[in-house]
């Protein structure tokens, strides 16, 4: 793509958004209670897409200004010294070695890094992390605490206490199992930057194993090379909780990490870090290696976790507001309503049925018109939307693949909504929610029970459609009600017909980004 493309697209999906949201909403017809309820539905469902495809398009803008870093290609004599932190709760043993070996086997001088595991598990856990050294007990240690106040932010302040010579801190996950060359990359950019803390993407080696994994993987990449990317150019992306490295001094000085959430790193970054100045910058370098959630119900467990947190934070996002830049406040409200993203797929859902069976919303003189308009401005929107990770996996189907195996998260968000709202009234909090990482024994029949949700939403736009064809002769309900079964039919099929061939799949990935954008 050509240098500027970024606005354009930016400028595309502006004014693709504003006019959808626009011309939808003033269809809107109120002539009783119902309709006056459906209506204000309508409104909210609209205002929630917008919001984020504003934010889509804000990050196009950012790109345009996107500079790669540029890290001091050269071997030194005087390495600073660097503590990698891993923090653990009752983590398989041969994940947790796996990690620490890789860790250890830097090529990086011996007497300049150590390995630290925090280690959260019960005693009988312990033993794990003790023999993972590998012989290199000189520069490993396994740091425990005689209870989980904070779980996993009280675990990394704890690592963070001890860490008094070093200069920078490495945060990884249990399974991020590092190359090699982490360190020595990392150490370069941070030497020839002025950010505080530098993250690095999340890739999984274990992509291949089930559909919430190839998804996880996938939507992931999206994140970090688009979202993470773009905002790191308005300094308004929070740090995700794994693969990044910190100036020691910097994070001790915003108060270390934030121990009232479980979600630590959305926390941490908002409540501390970005209010206290410091920068966060993004490198593409894929440095570690991890591991994705296999099974429908590990998948839920994560995603019920950091929608539940982040909803859980929206008061101290109040609290902290005049404490943000205004891209900080943007890109942070972002967060929060990217999540109501389940209450609105569910909505929608209703909204062909609702009509079907007289309660109509939606008045338009010309049913031509109207579906030709919304058809079109709709598939070109999903088209801006998932244009980045079409450049970057250069696969169509691999992308709407995972946006439709993704959709199983969508009544996790639903659930956390409402138990955060419930939790916040009655003072009420939830403990830390570990995401298992090992795959379920079957996996259709953890489909079966853990997806029951989707096939009422099938069932409604079922009915809508045969009394849309049939009765009423609504064929833009008709439309709607269609458009809802091809997700969630795509998404059932993508999850009961996946499998693992004899030859495993690999999906390449680039090392080096197109000029412009990339996922």
């Amino acid at each position: 793509m050509k240098i500027g493309s970024n606005v354009v697209i930016g400028f595309l999906s502006l004014a693709t958004t504003t006019f959808l949201t626009i011309y939808n909403i003033s269809h809107i017809y109120i002539h009783s209670l119902p309709s006056l309820i459906t209506g204000i539905s309508f409104i909210f469902v609209q205002l929630v897409w917008m919001n984020i495809m504003l934010n889509h398009s804000a990050t196009f803008f950012r790109l345009h200004y996107y500079k790669e870093l540029k890290k001091l290609e050269k071997n030194r004599s005087d390495w600073p010294k660097v503590a990698i932190v891993i923090p653990v709760y009752k983590e398989p043993k041969e994940v947790i070695c796996k990690t620490v070996r890789a860790a250890l086997h830097q090529d990086y001088p011996k007497d300049r890094f150590r390995v630290i595991v925090a280690d959260d598990s019960p005693k009988e856990f312990l033993e794990i992390s003790k023999n993972c050294h590998n012989g290199e007990r000189s520069k490993y240690s396994v740091l425990t605490r005689n209870s989980r106040n904070g779980y996993r932010a009280g675990a990394l302040n704890h690592a963070l206490s001890k860490i008094v010579d070093e200069k920078y801190i490495v945060v990884l996950d249990a399974d991020h199992a590092p190359q090699p060359h982490m360190l020595k990359t990392l150490v370069n950019y941070m030497e020839n930057s002025d950010y505080d803390v530098i993250m690095f993407p999340q890739y999984f080696r274990n992509l291949d194993k089930s559909p919430v994994a190839f998804a996880s993987s996938l939507l992931n990449l999206h994140d970090y090379f688009f979202n993470r990317r773009g905002k790191s150019v308005t300094n308004s992306s929070f740090c995700v909780g794994t693969n990044w490295i910190g100036k020691v001094s910097s994070v001790k000085k915003a108060g270390g990490f934030y121990e009232d959430s479980i979600v630590e790193d959305l926390a941490s970054s908002m409540i501390l870090w970005h209010p206290k100045g410091l920068k966060i910058g993004f490198v593409k370098d894929i440095l570690a290696k991890g591991l994705a959630p296999e099974s429908i119900e590990a998948f839920e467990v994560q995603q019920y976790r950091w929608a539940y947190g982040t909803f859980r934070l929206f008061p101290q996002y109040i609290k902290t507001f005049k404490k943000l830049t205004n891209f900080q406040k943007f890109d942070y409200l972002n967060v929060f309503i990217w999540y109501l993203t389940g209450l609105v797929i569910v909505i929608s859902n209703l909204f062909p049925l609702i009509t079907a069976l007289g309660i109509e919303f939606l008045r338009f003189e010309s049913v031509i018109e109207y579906g030709l308009i919304i058809a079109n401005f709709t598939i070109l929107q999903y088209v801006i939307f998932s244009l980045p990770s079409l450049i970057f996996h250069k696969s169509f189907s691999k992308v709407f693949k995972a946006q439709s195996i993704s959709m199983v998260s969508t009544m996790s968000y639903v659930r956390a909504l409402i138990d955060s709202v419930i939790d916040m009234f009655k003072g009420r909090k939830r403990p830390y929610m570990v995401t298992n990482k090992r795959s379920s024994k079957s996996y259709l029949i953890s489909l079966l029970r853990r997806a029951w949700w989707v096939f009422p939403l099938i069932s409604a736009n079922t009915i809508s459609l045969l009394l849309s064809l049939l009765i009423n002769g609504n064929y833009i309900i008709a439309g709607w009600s269609m458009y809802n079964l091809m997700w969630w039919s795509s998404s059932l099929i993508f999850h009961a017909l996946w499998h693992v061939p004899k030859k495993k799949r690999v999906i390449r990935l680039a090392t080096t980004m197109p000029r412009t954008f990339s996922c």
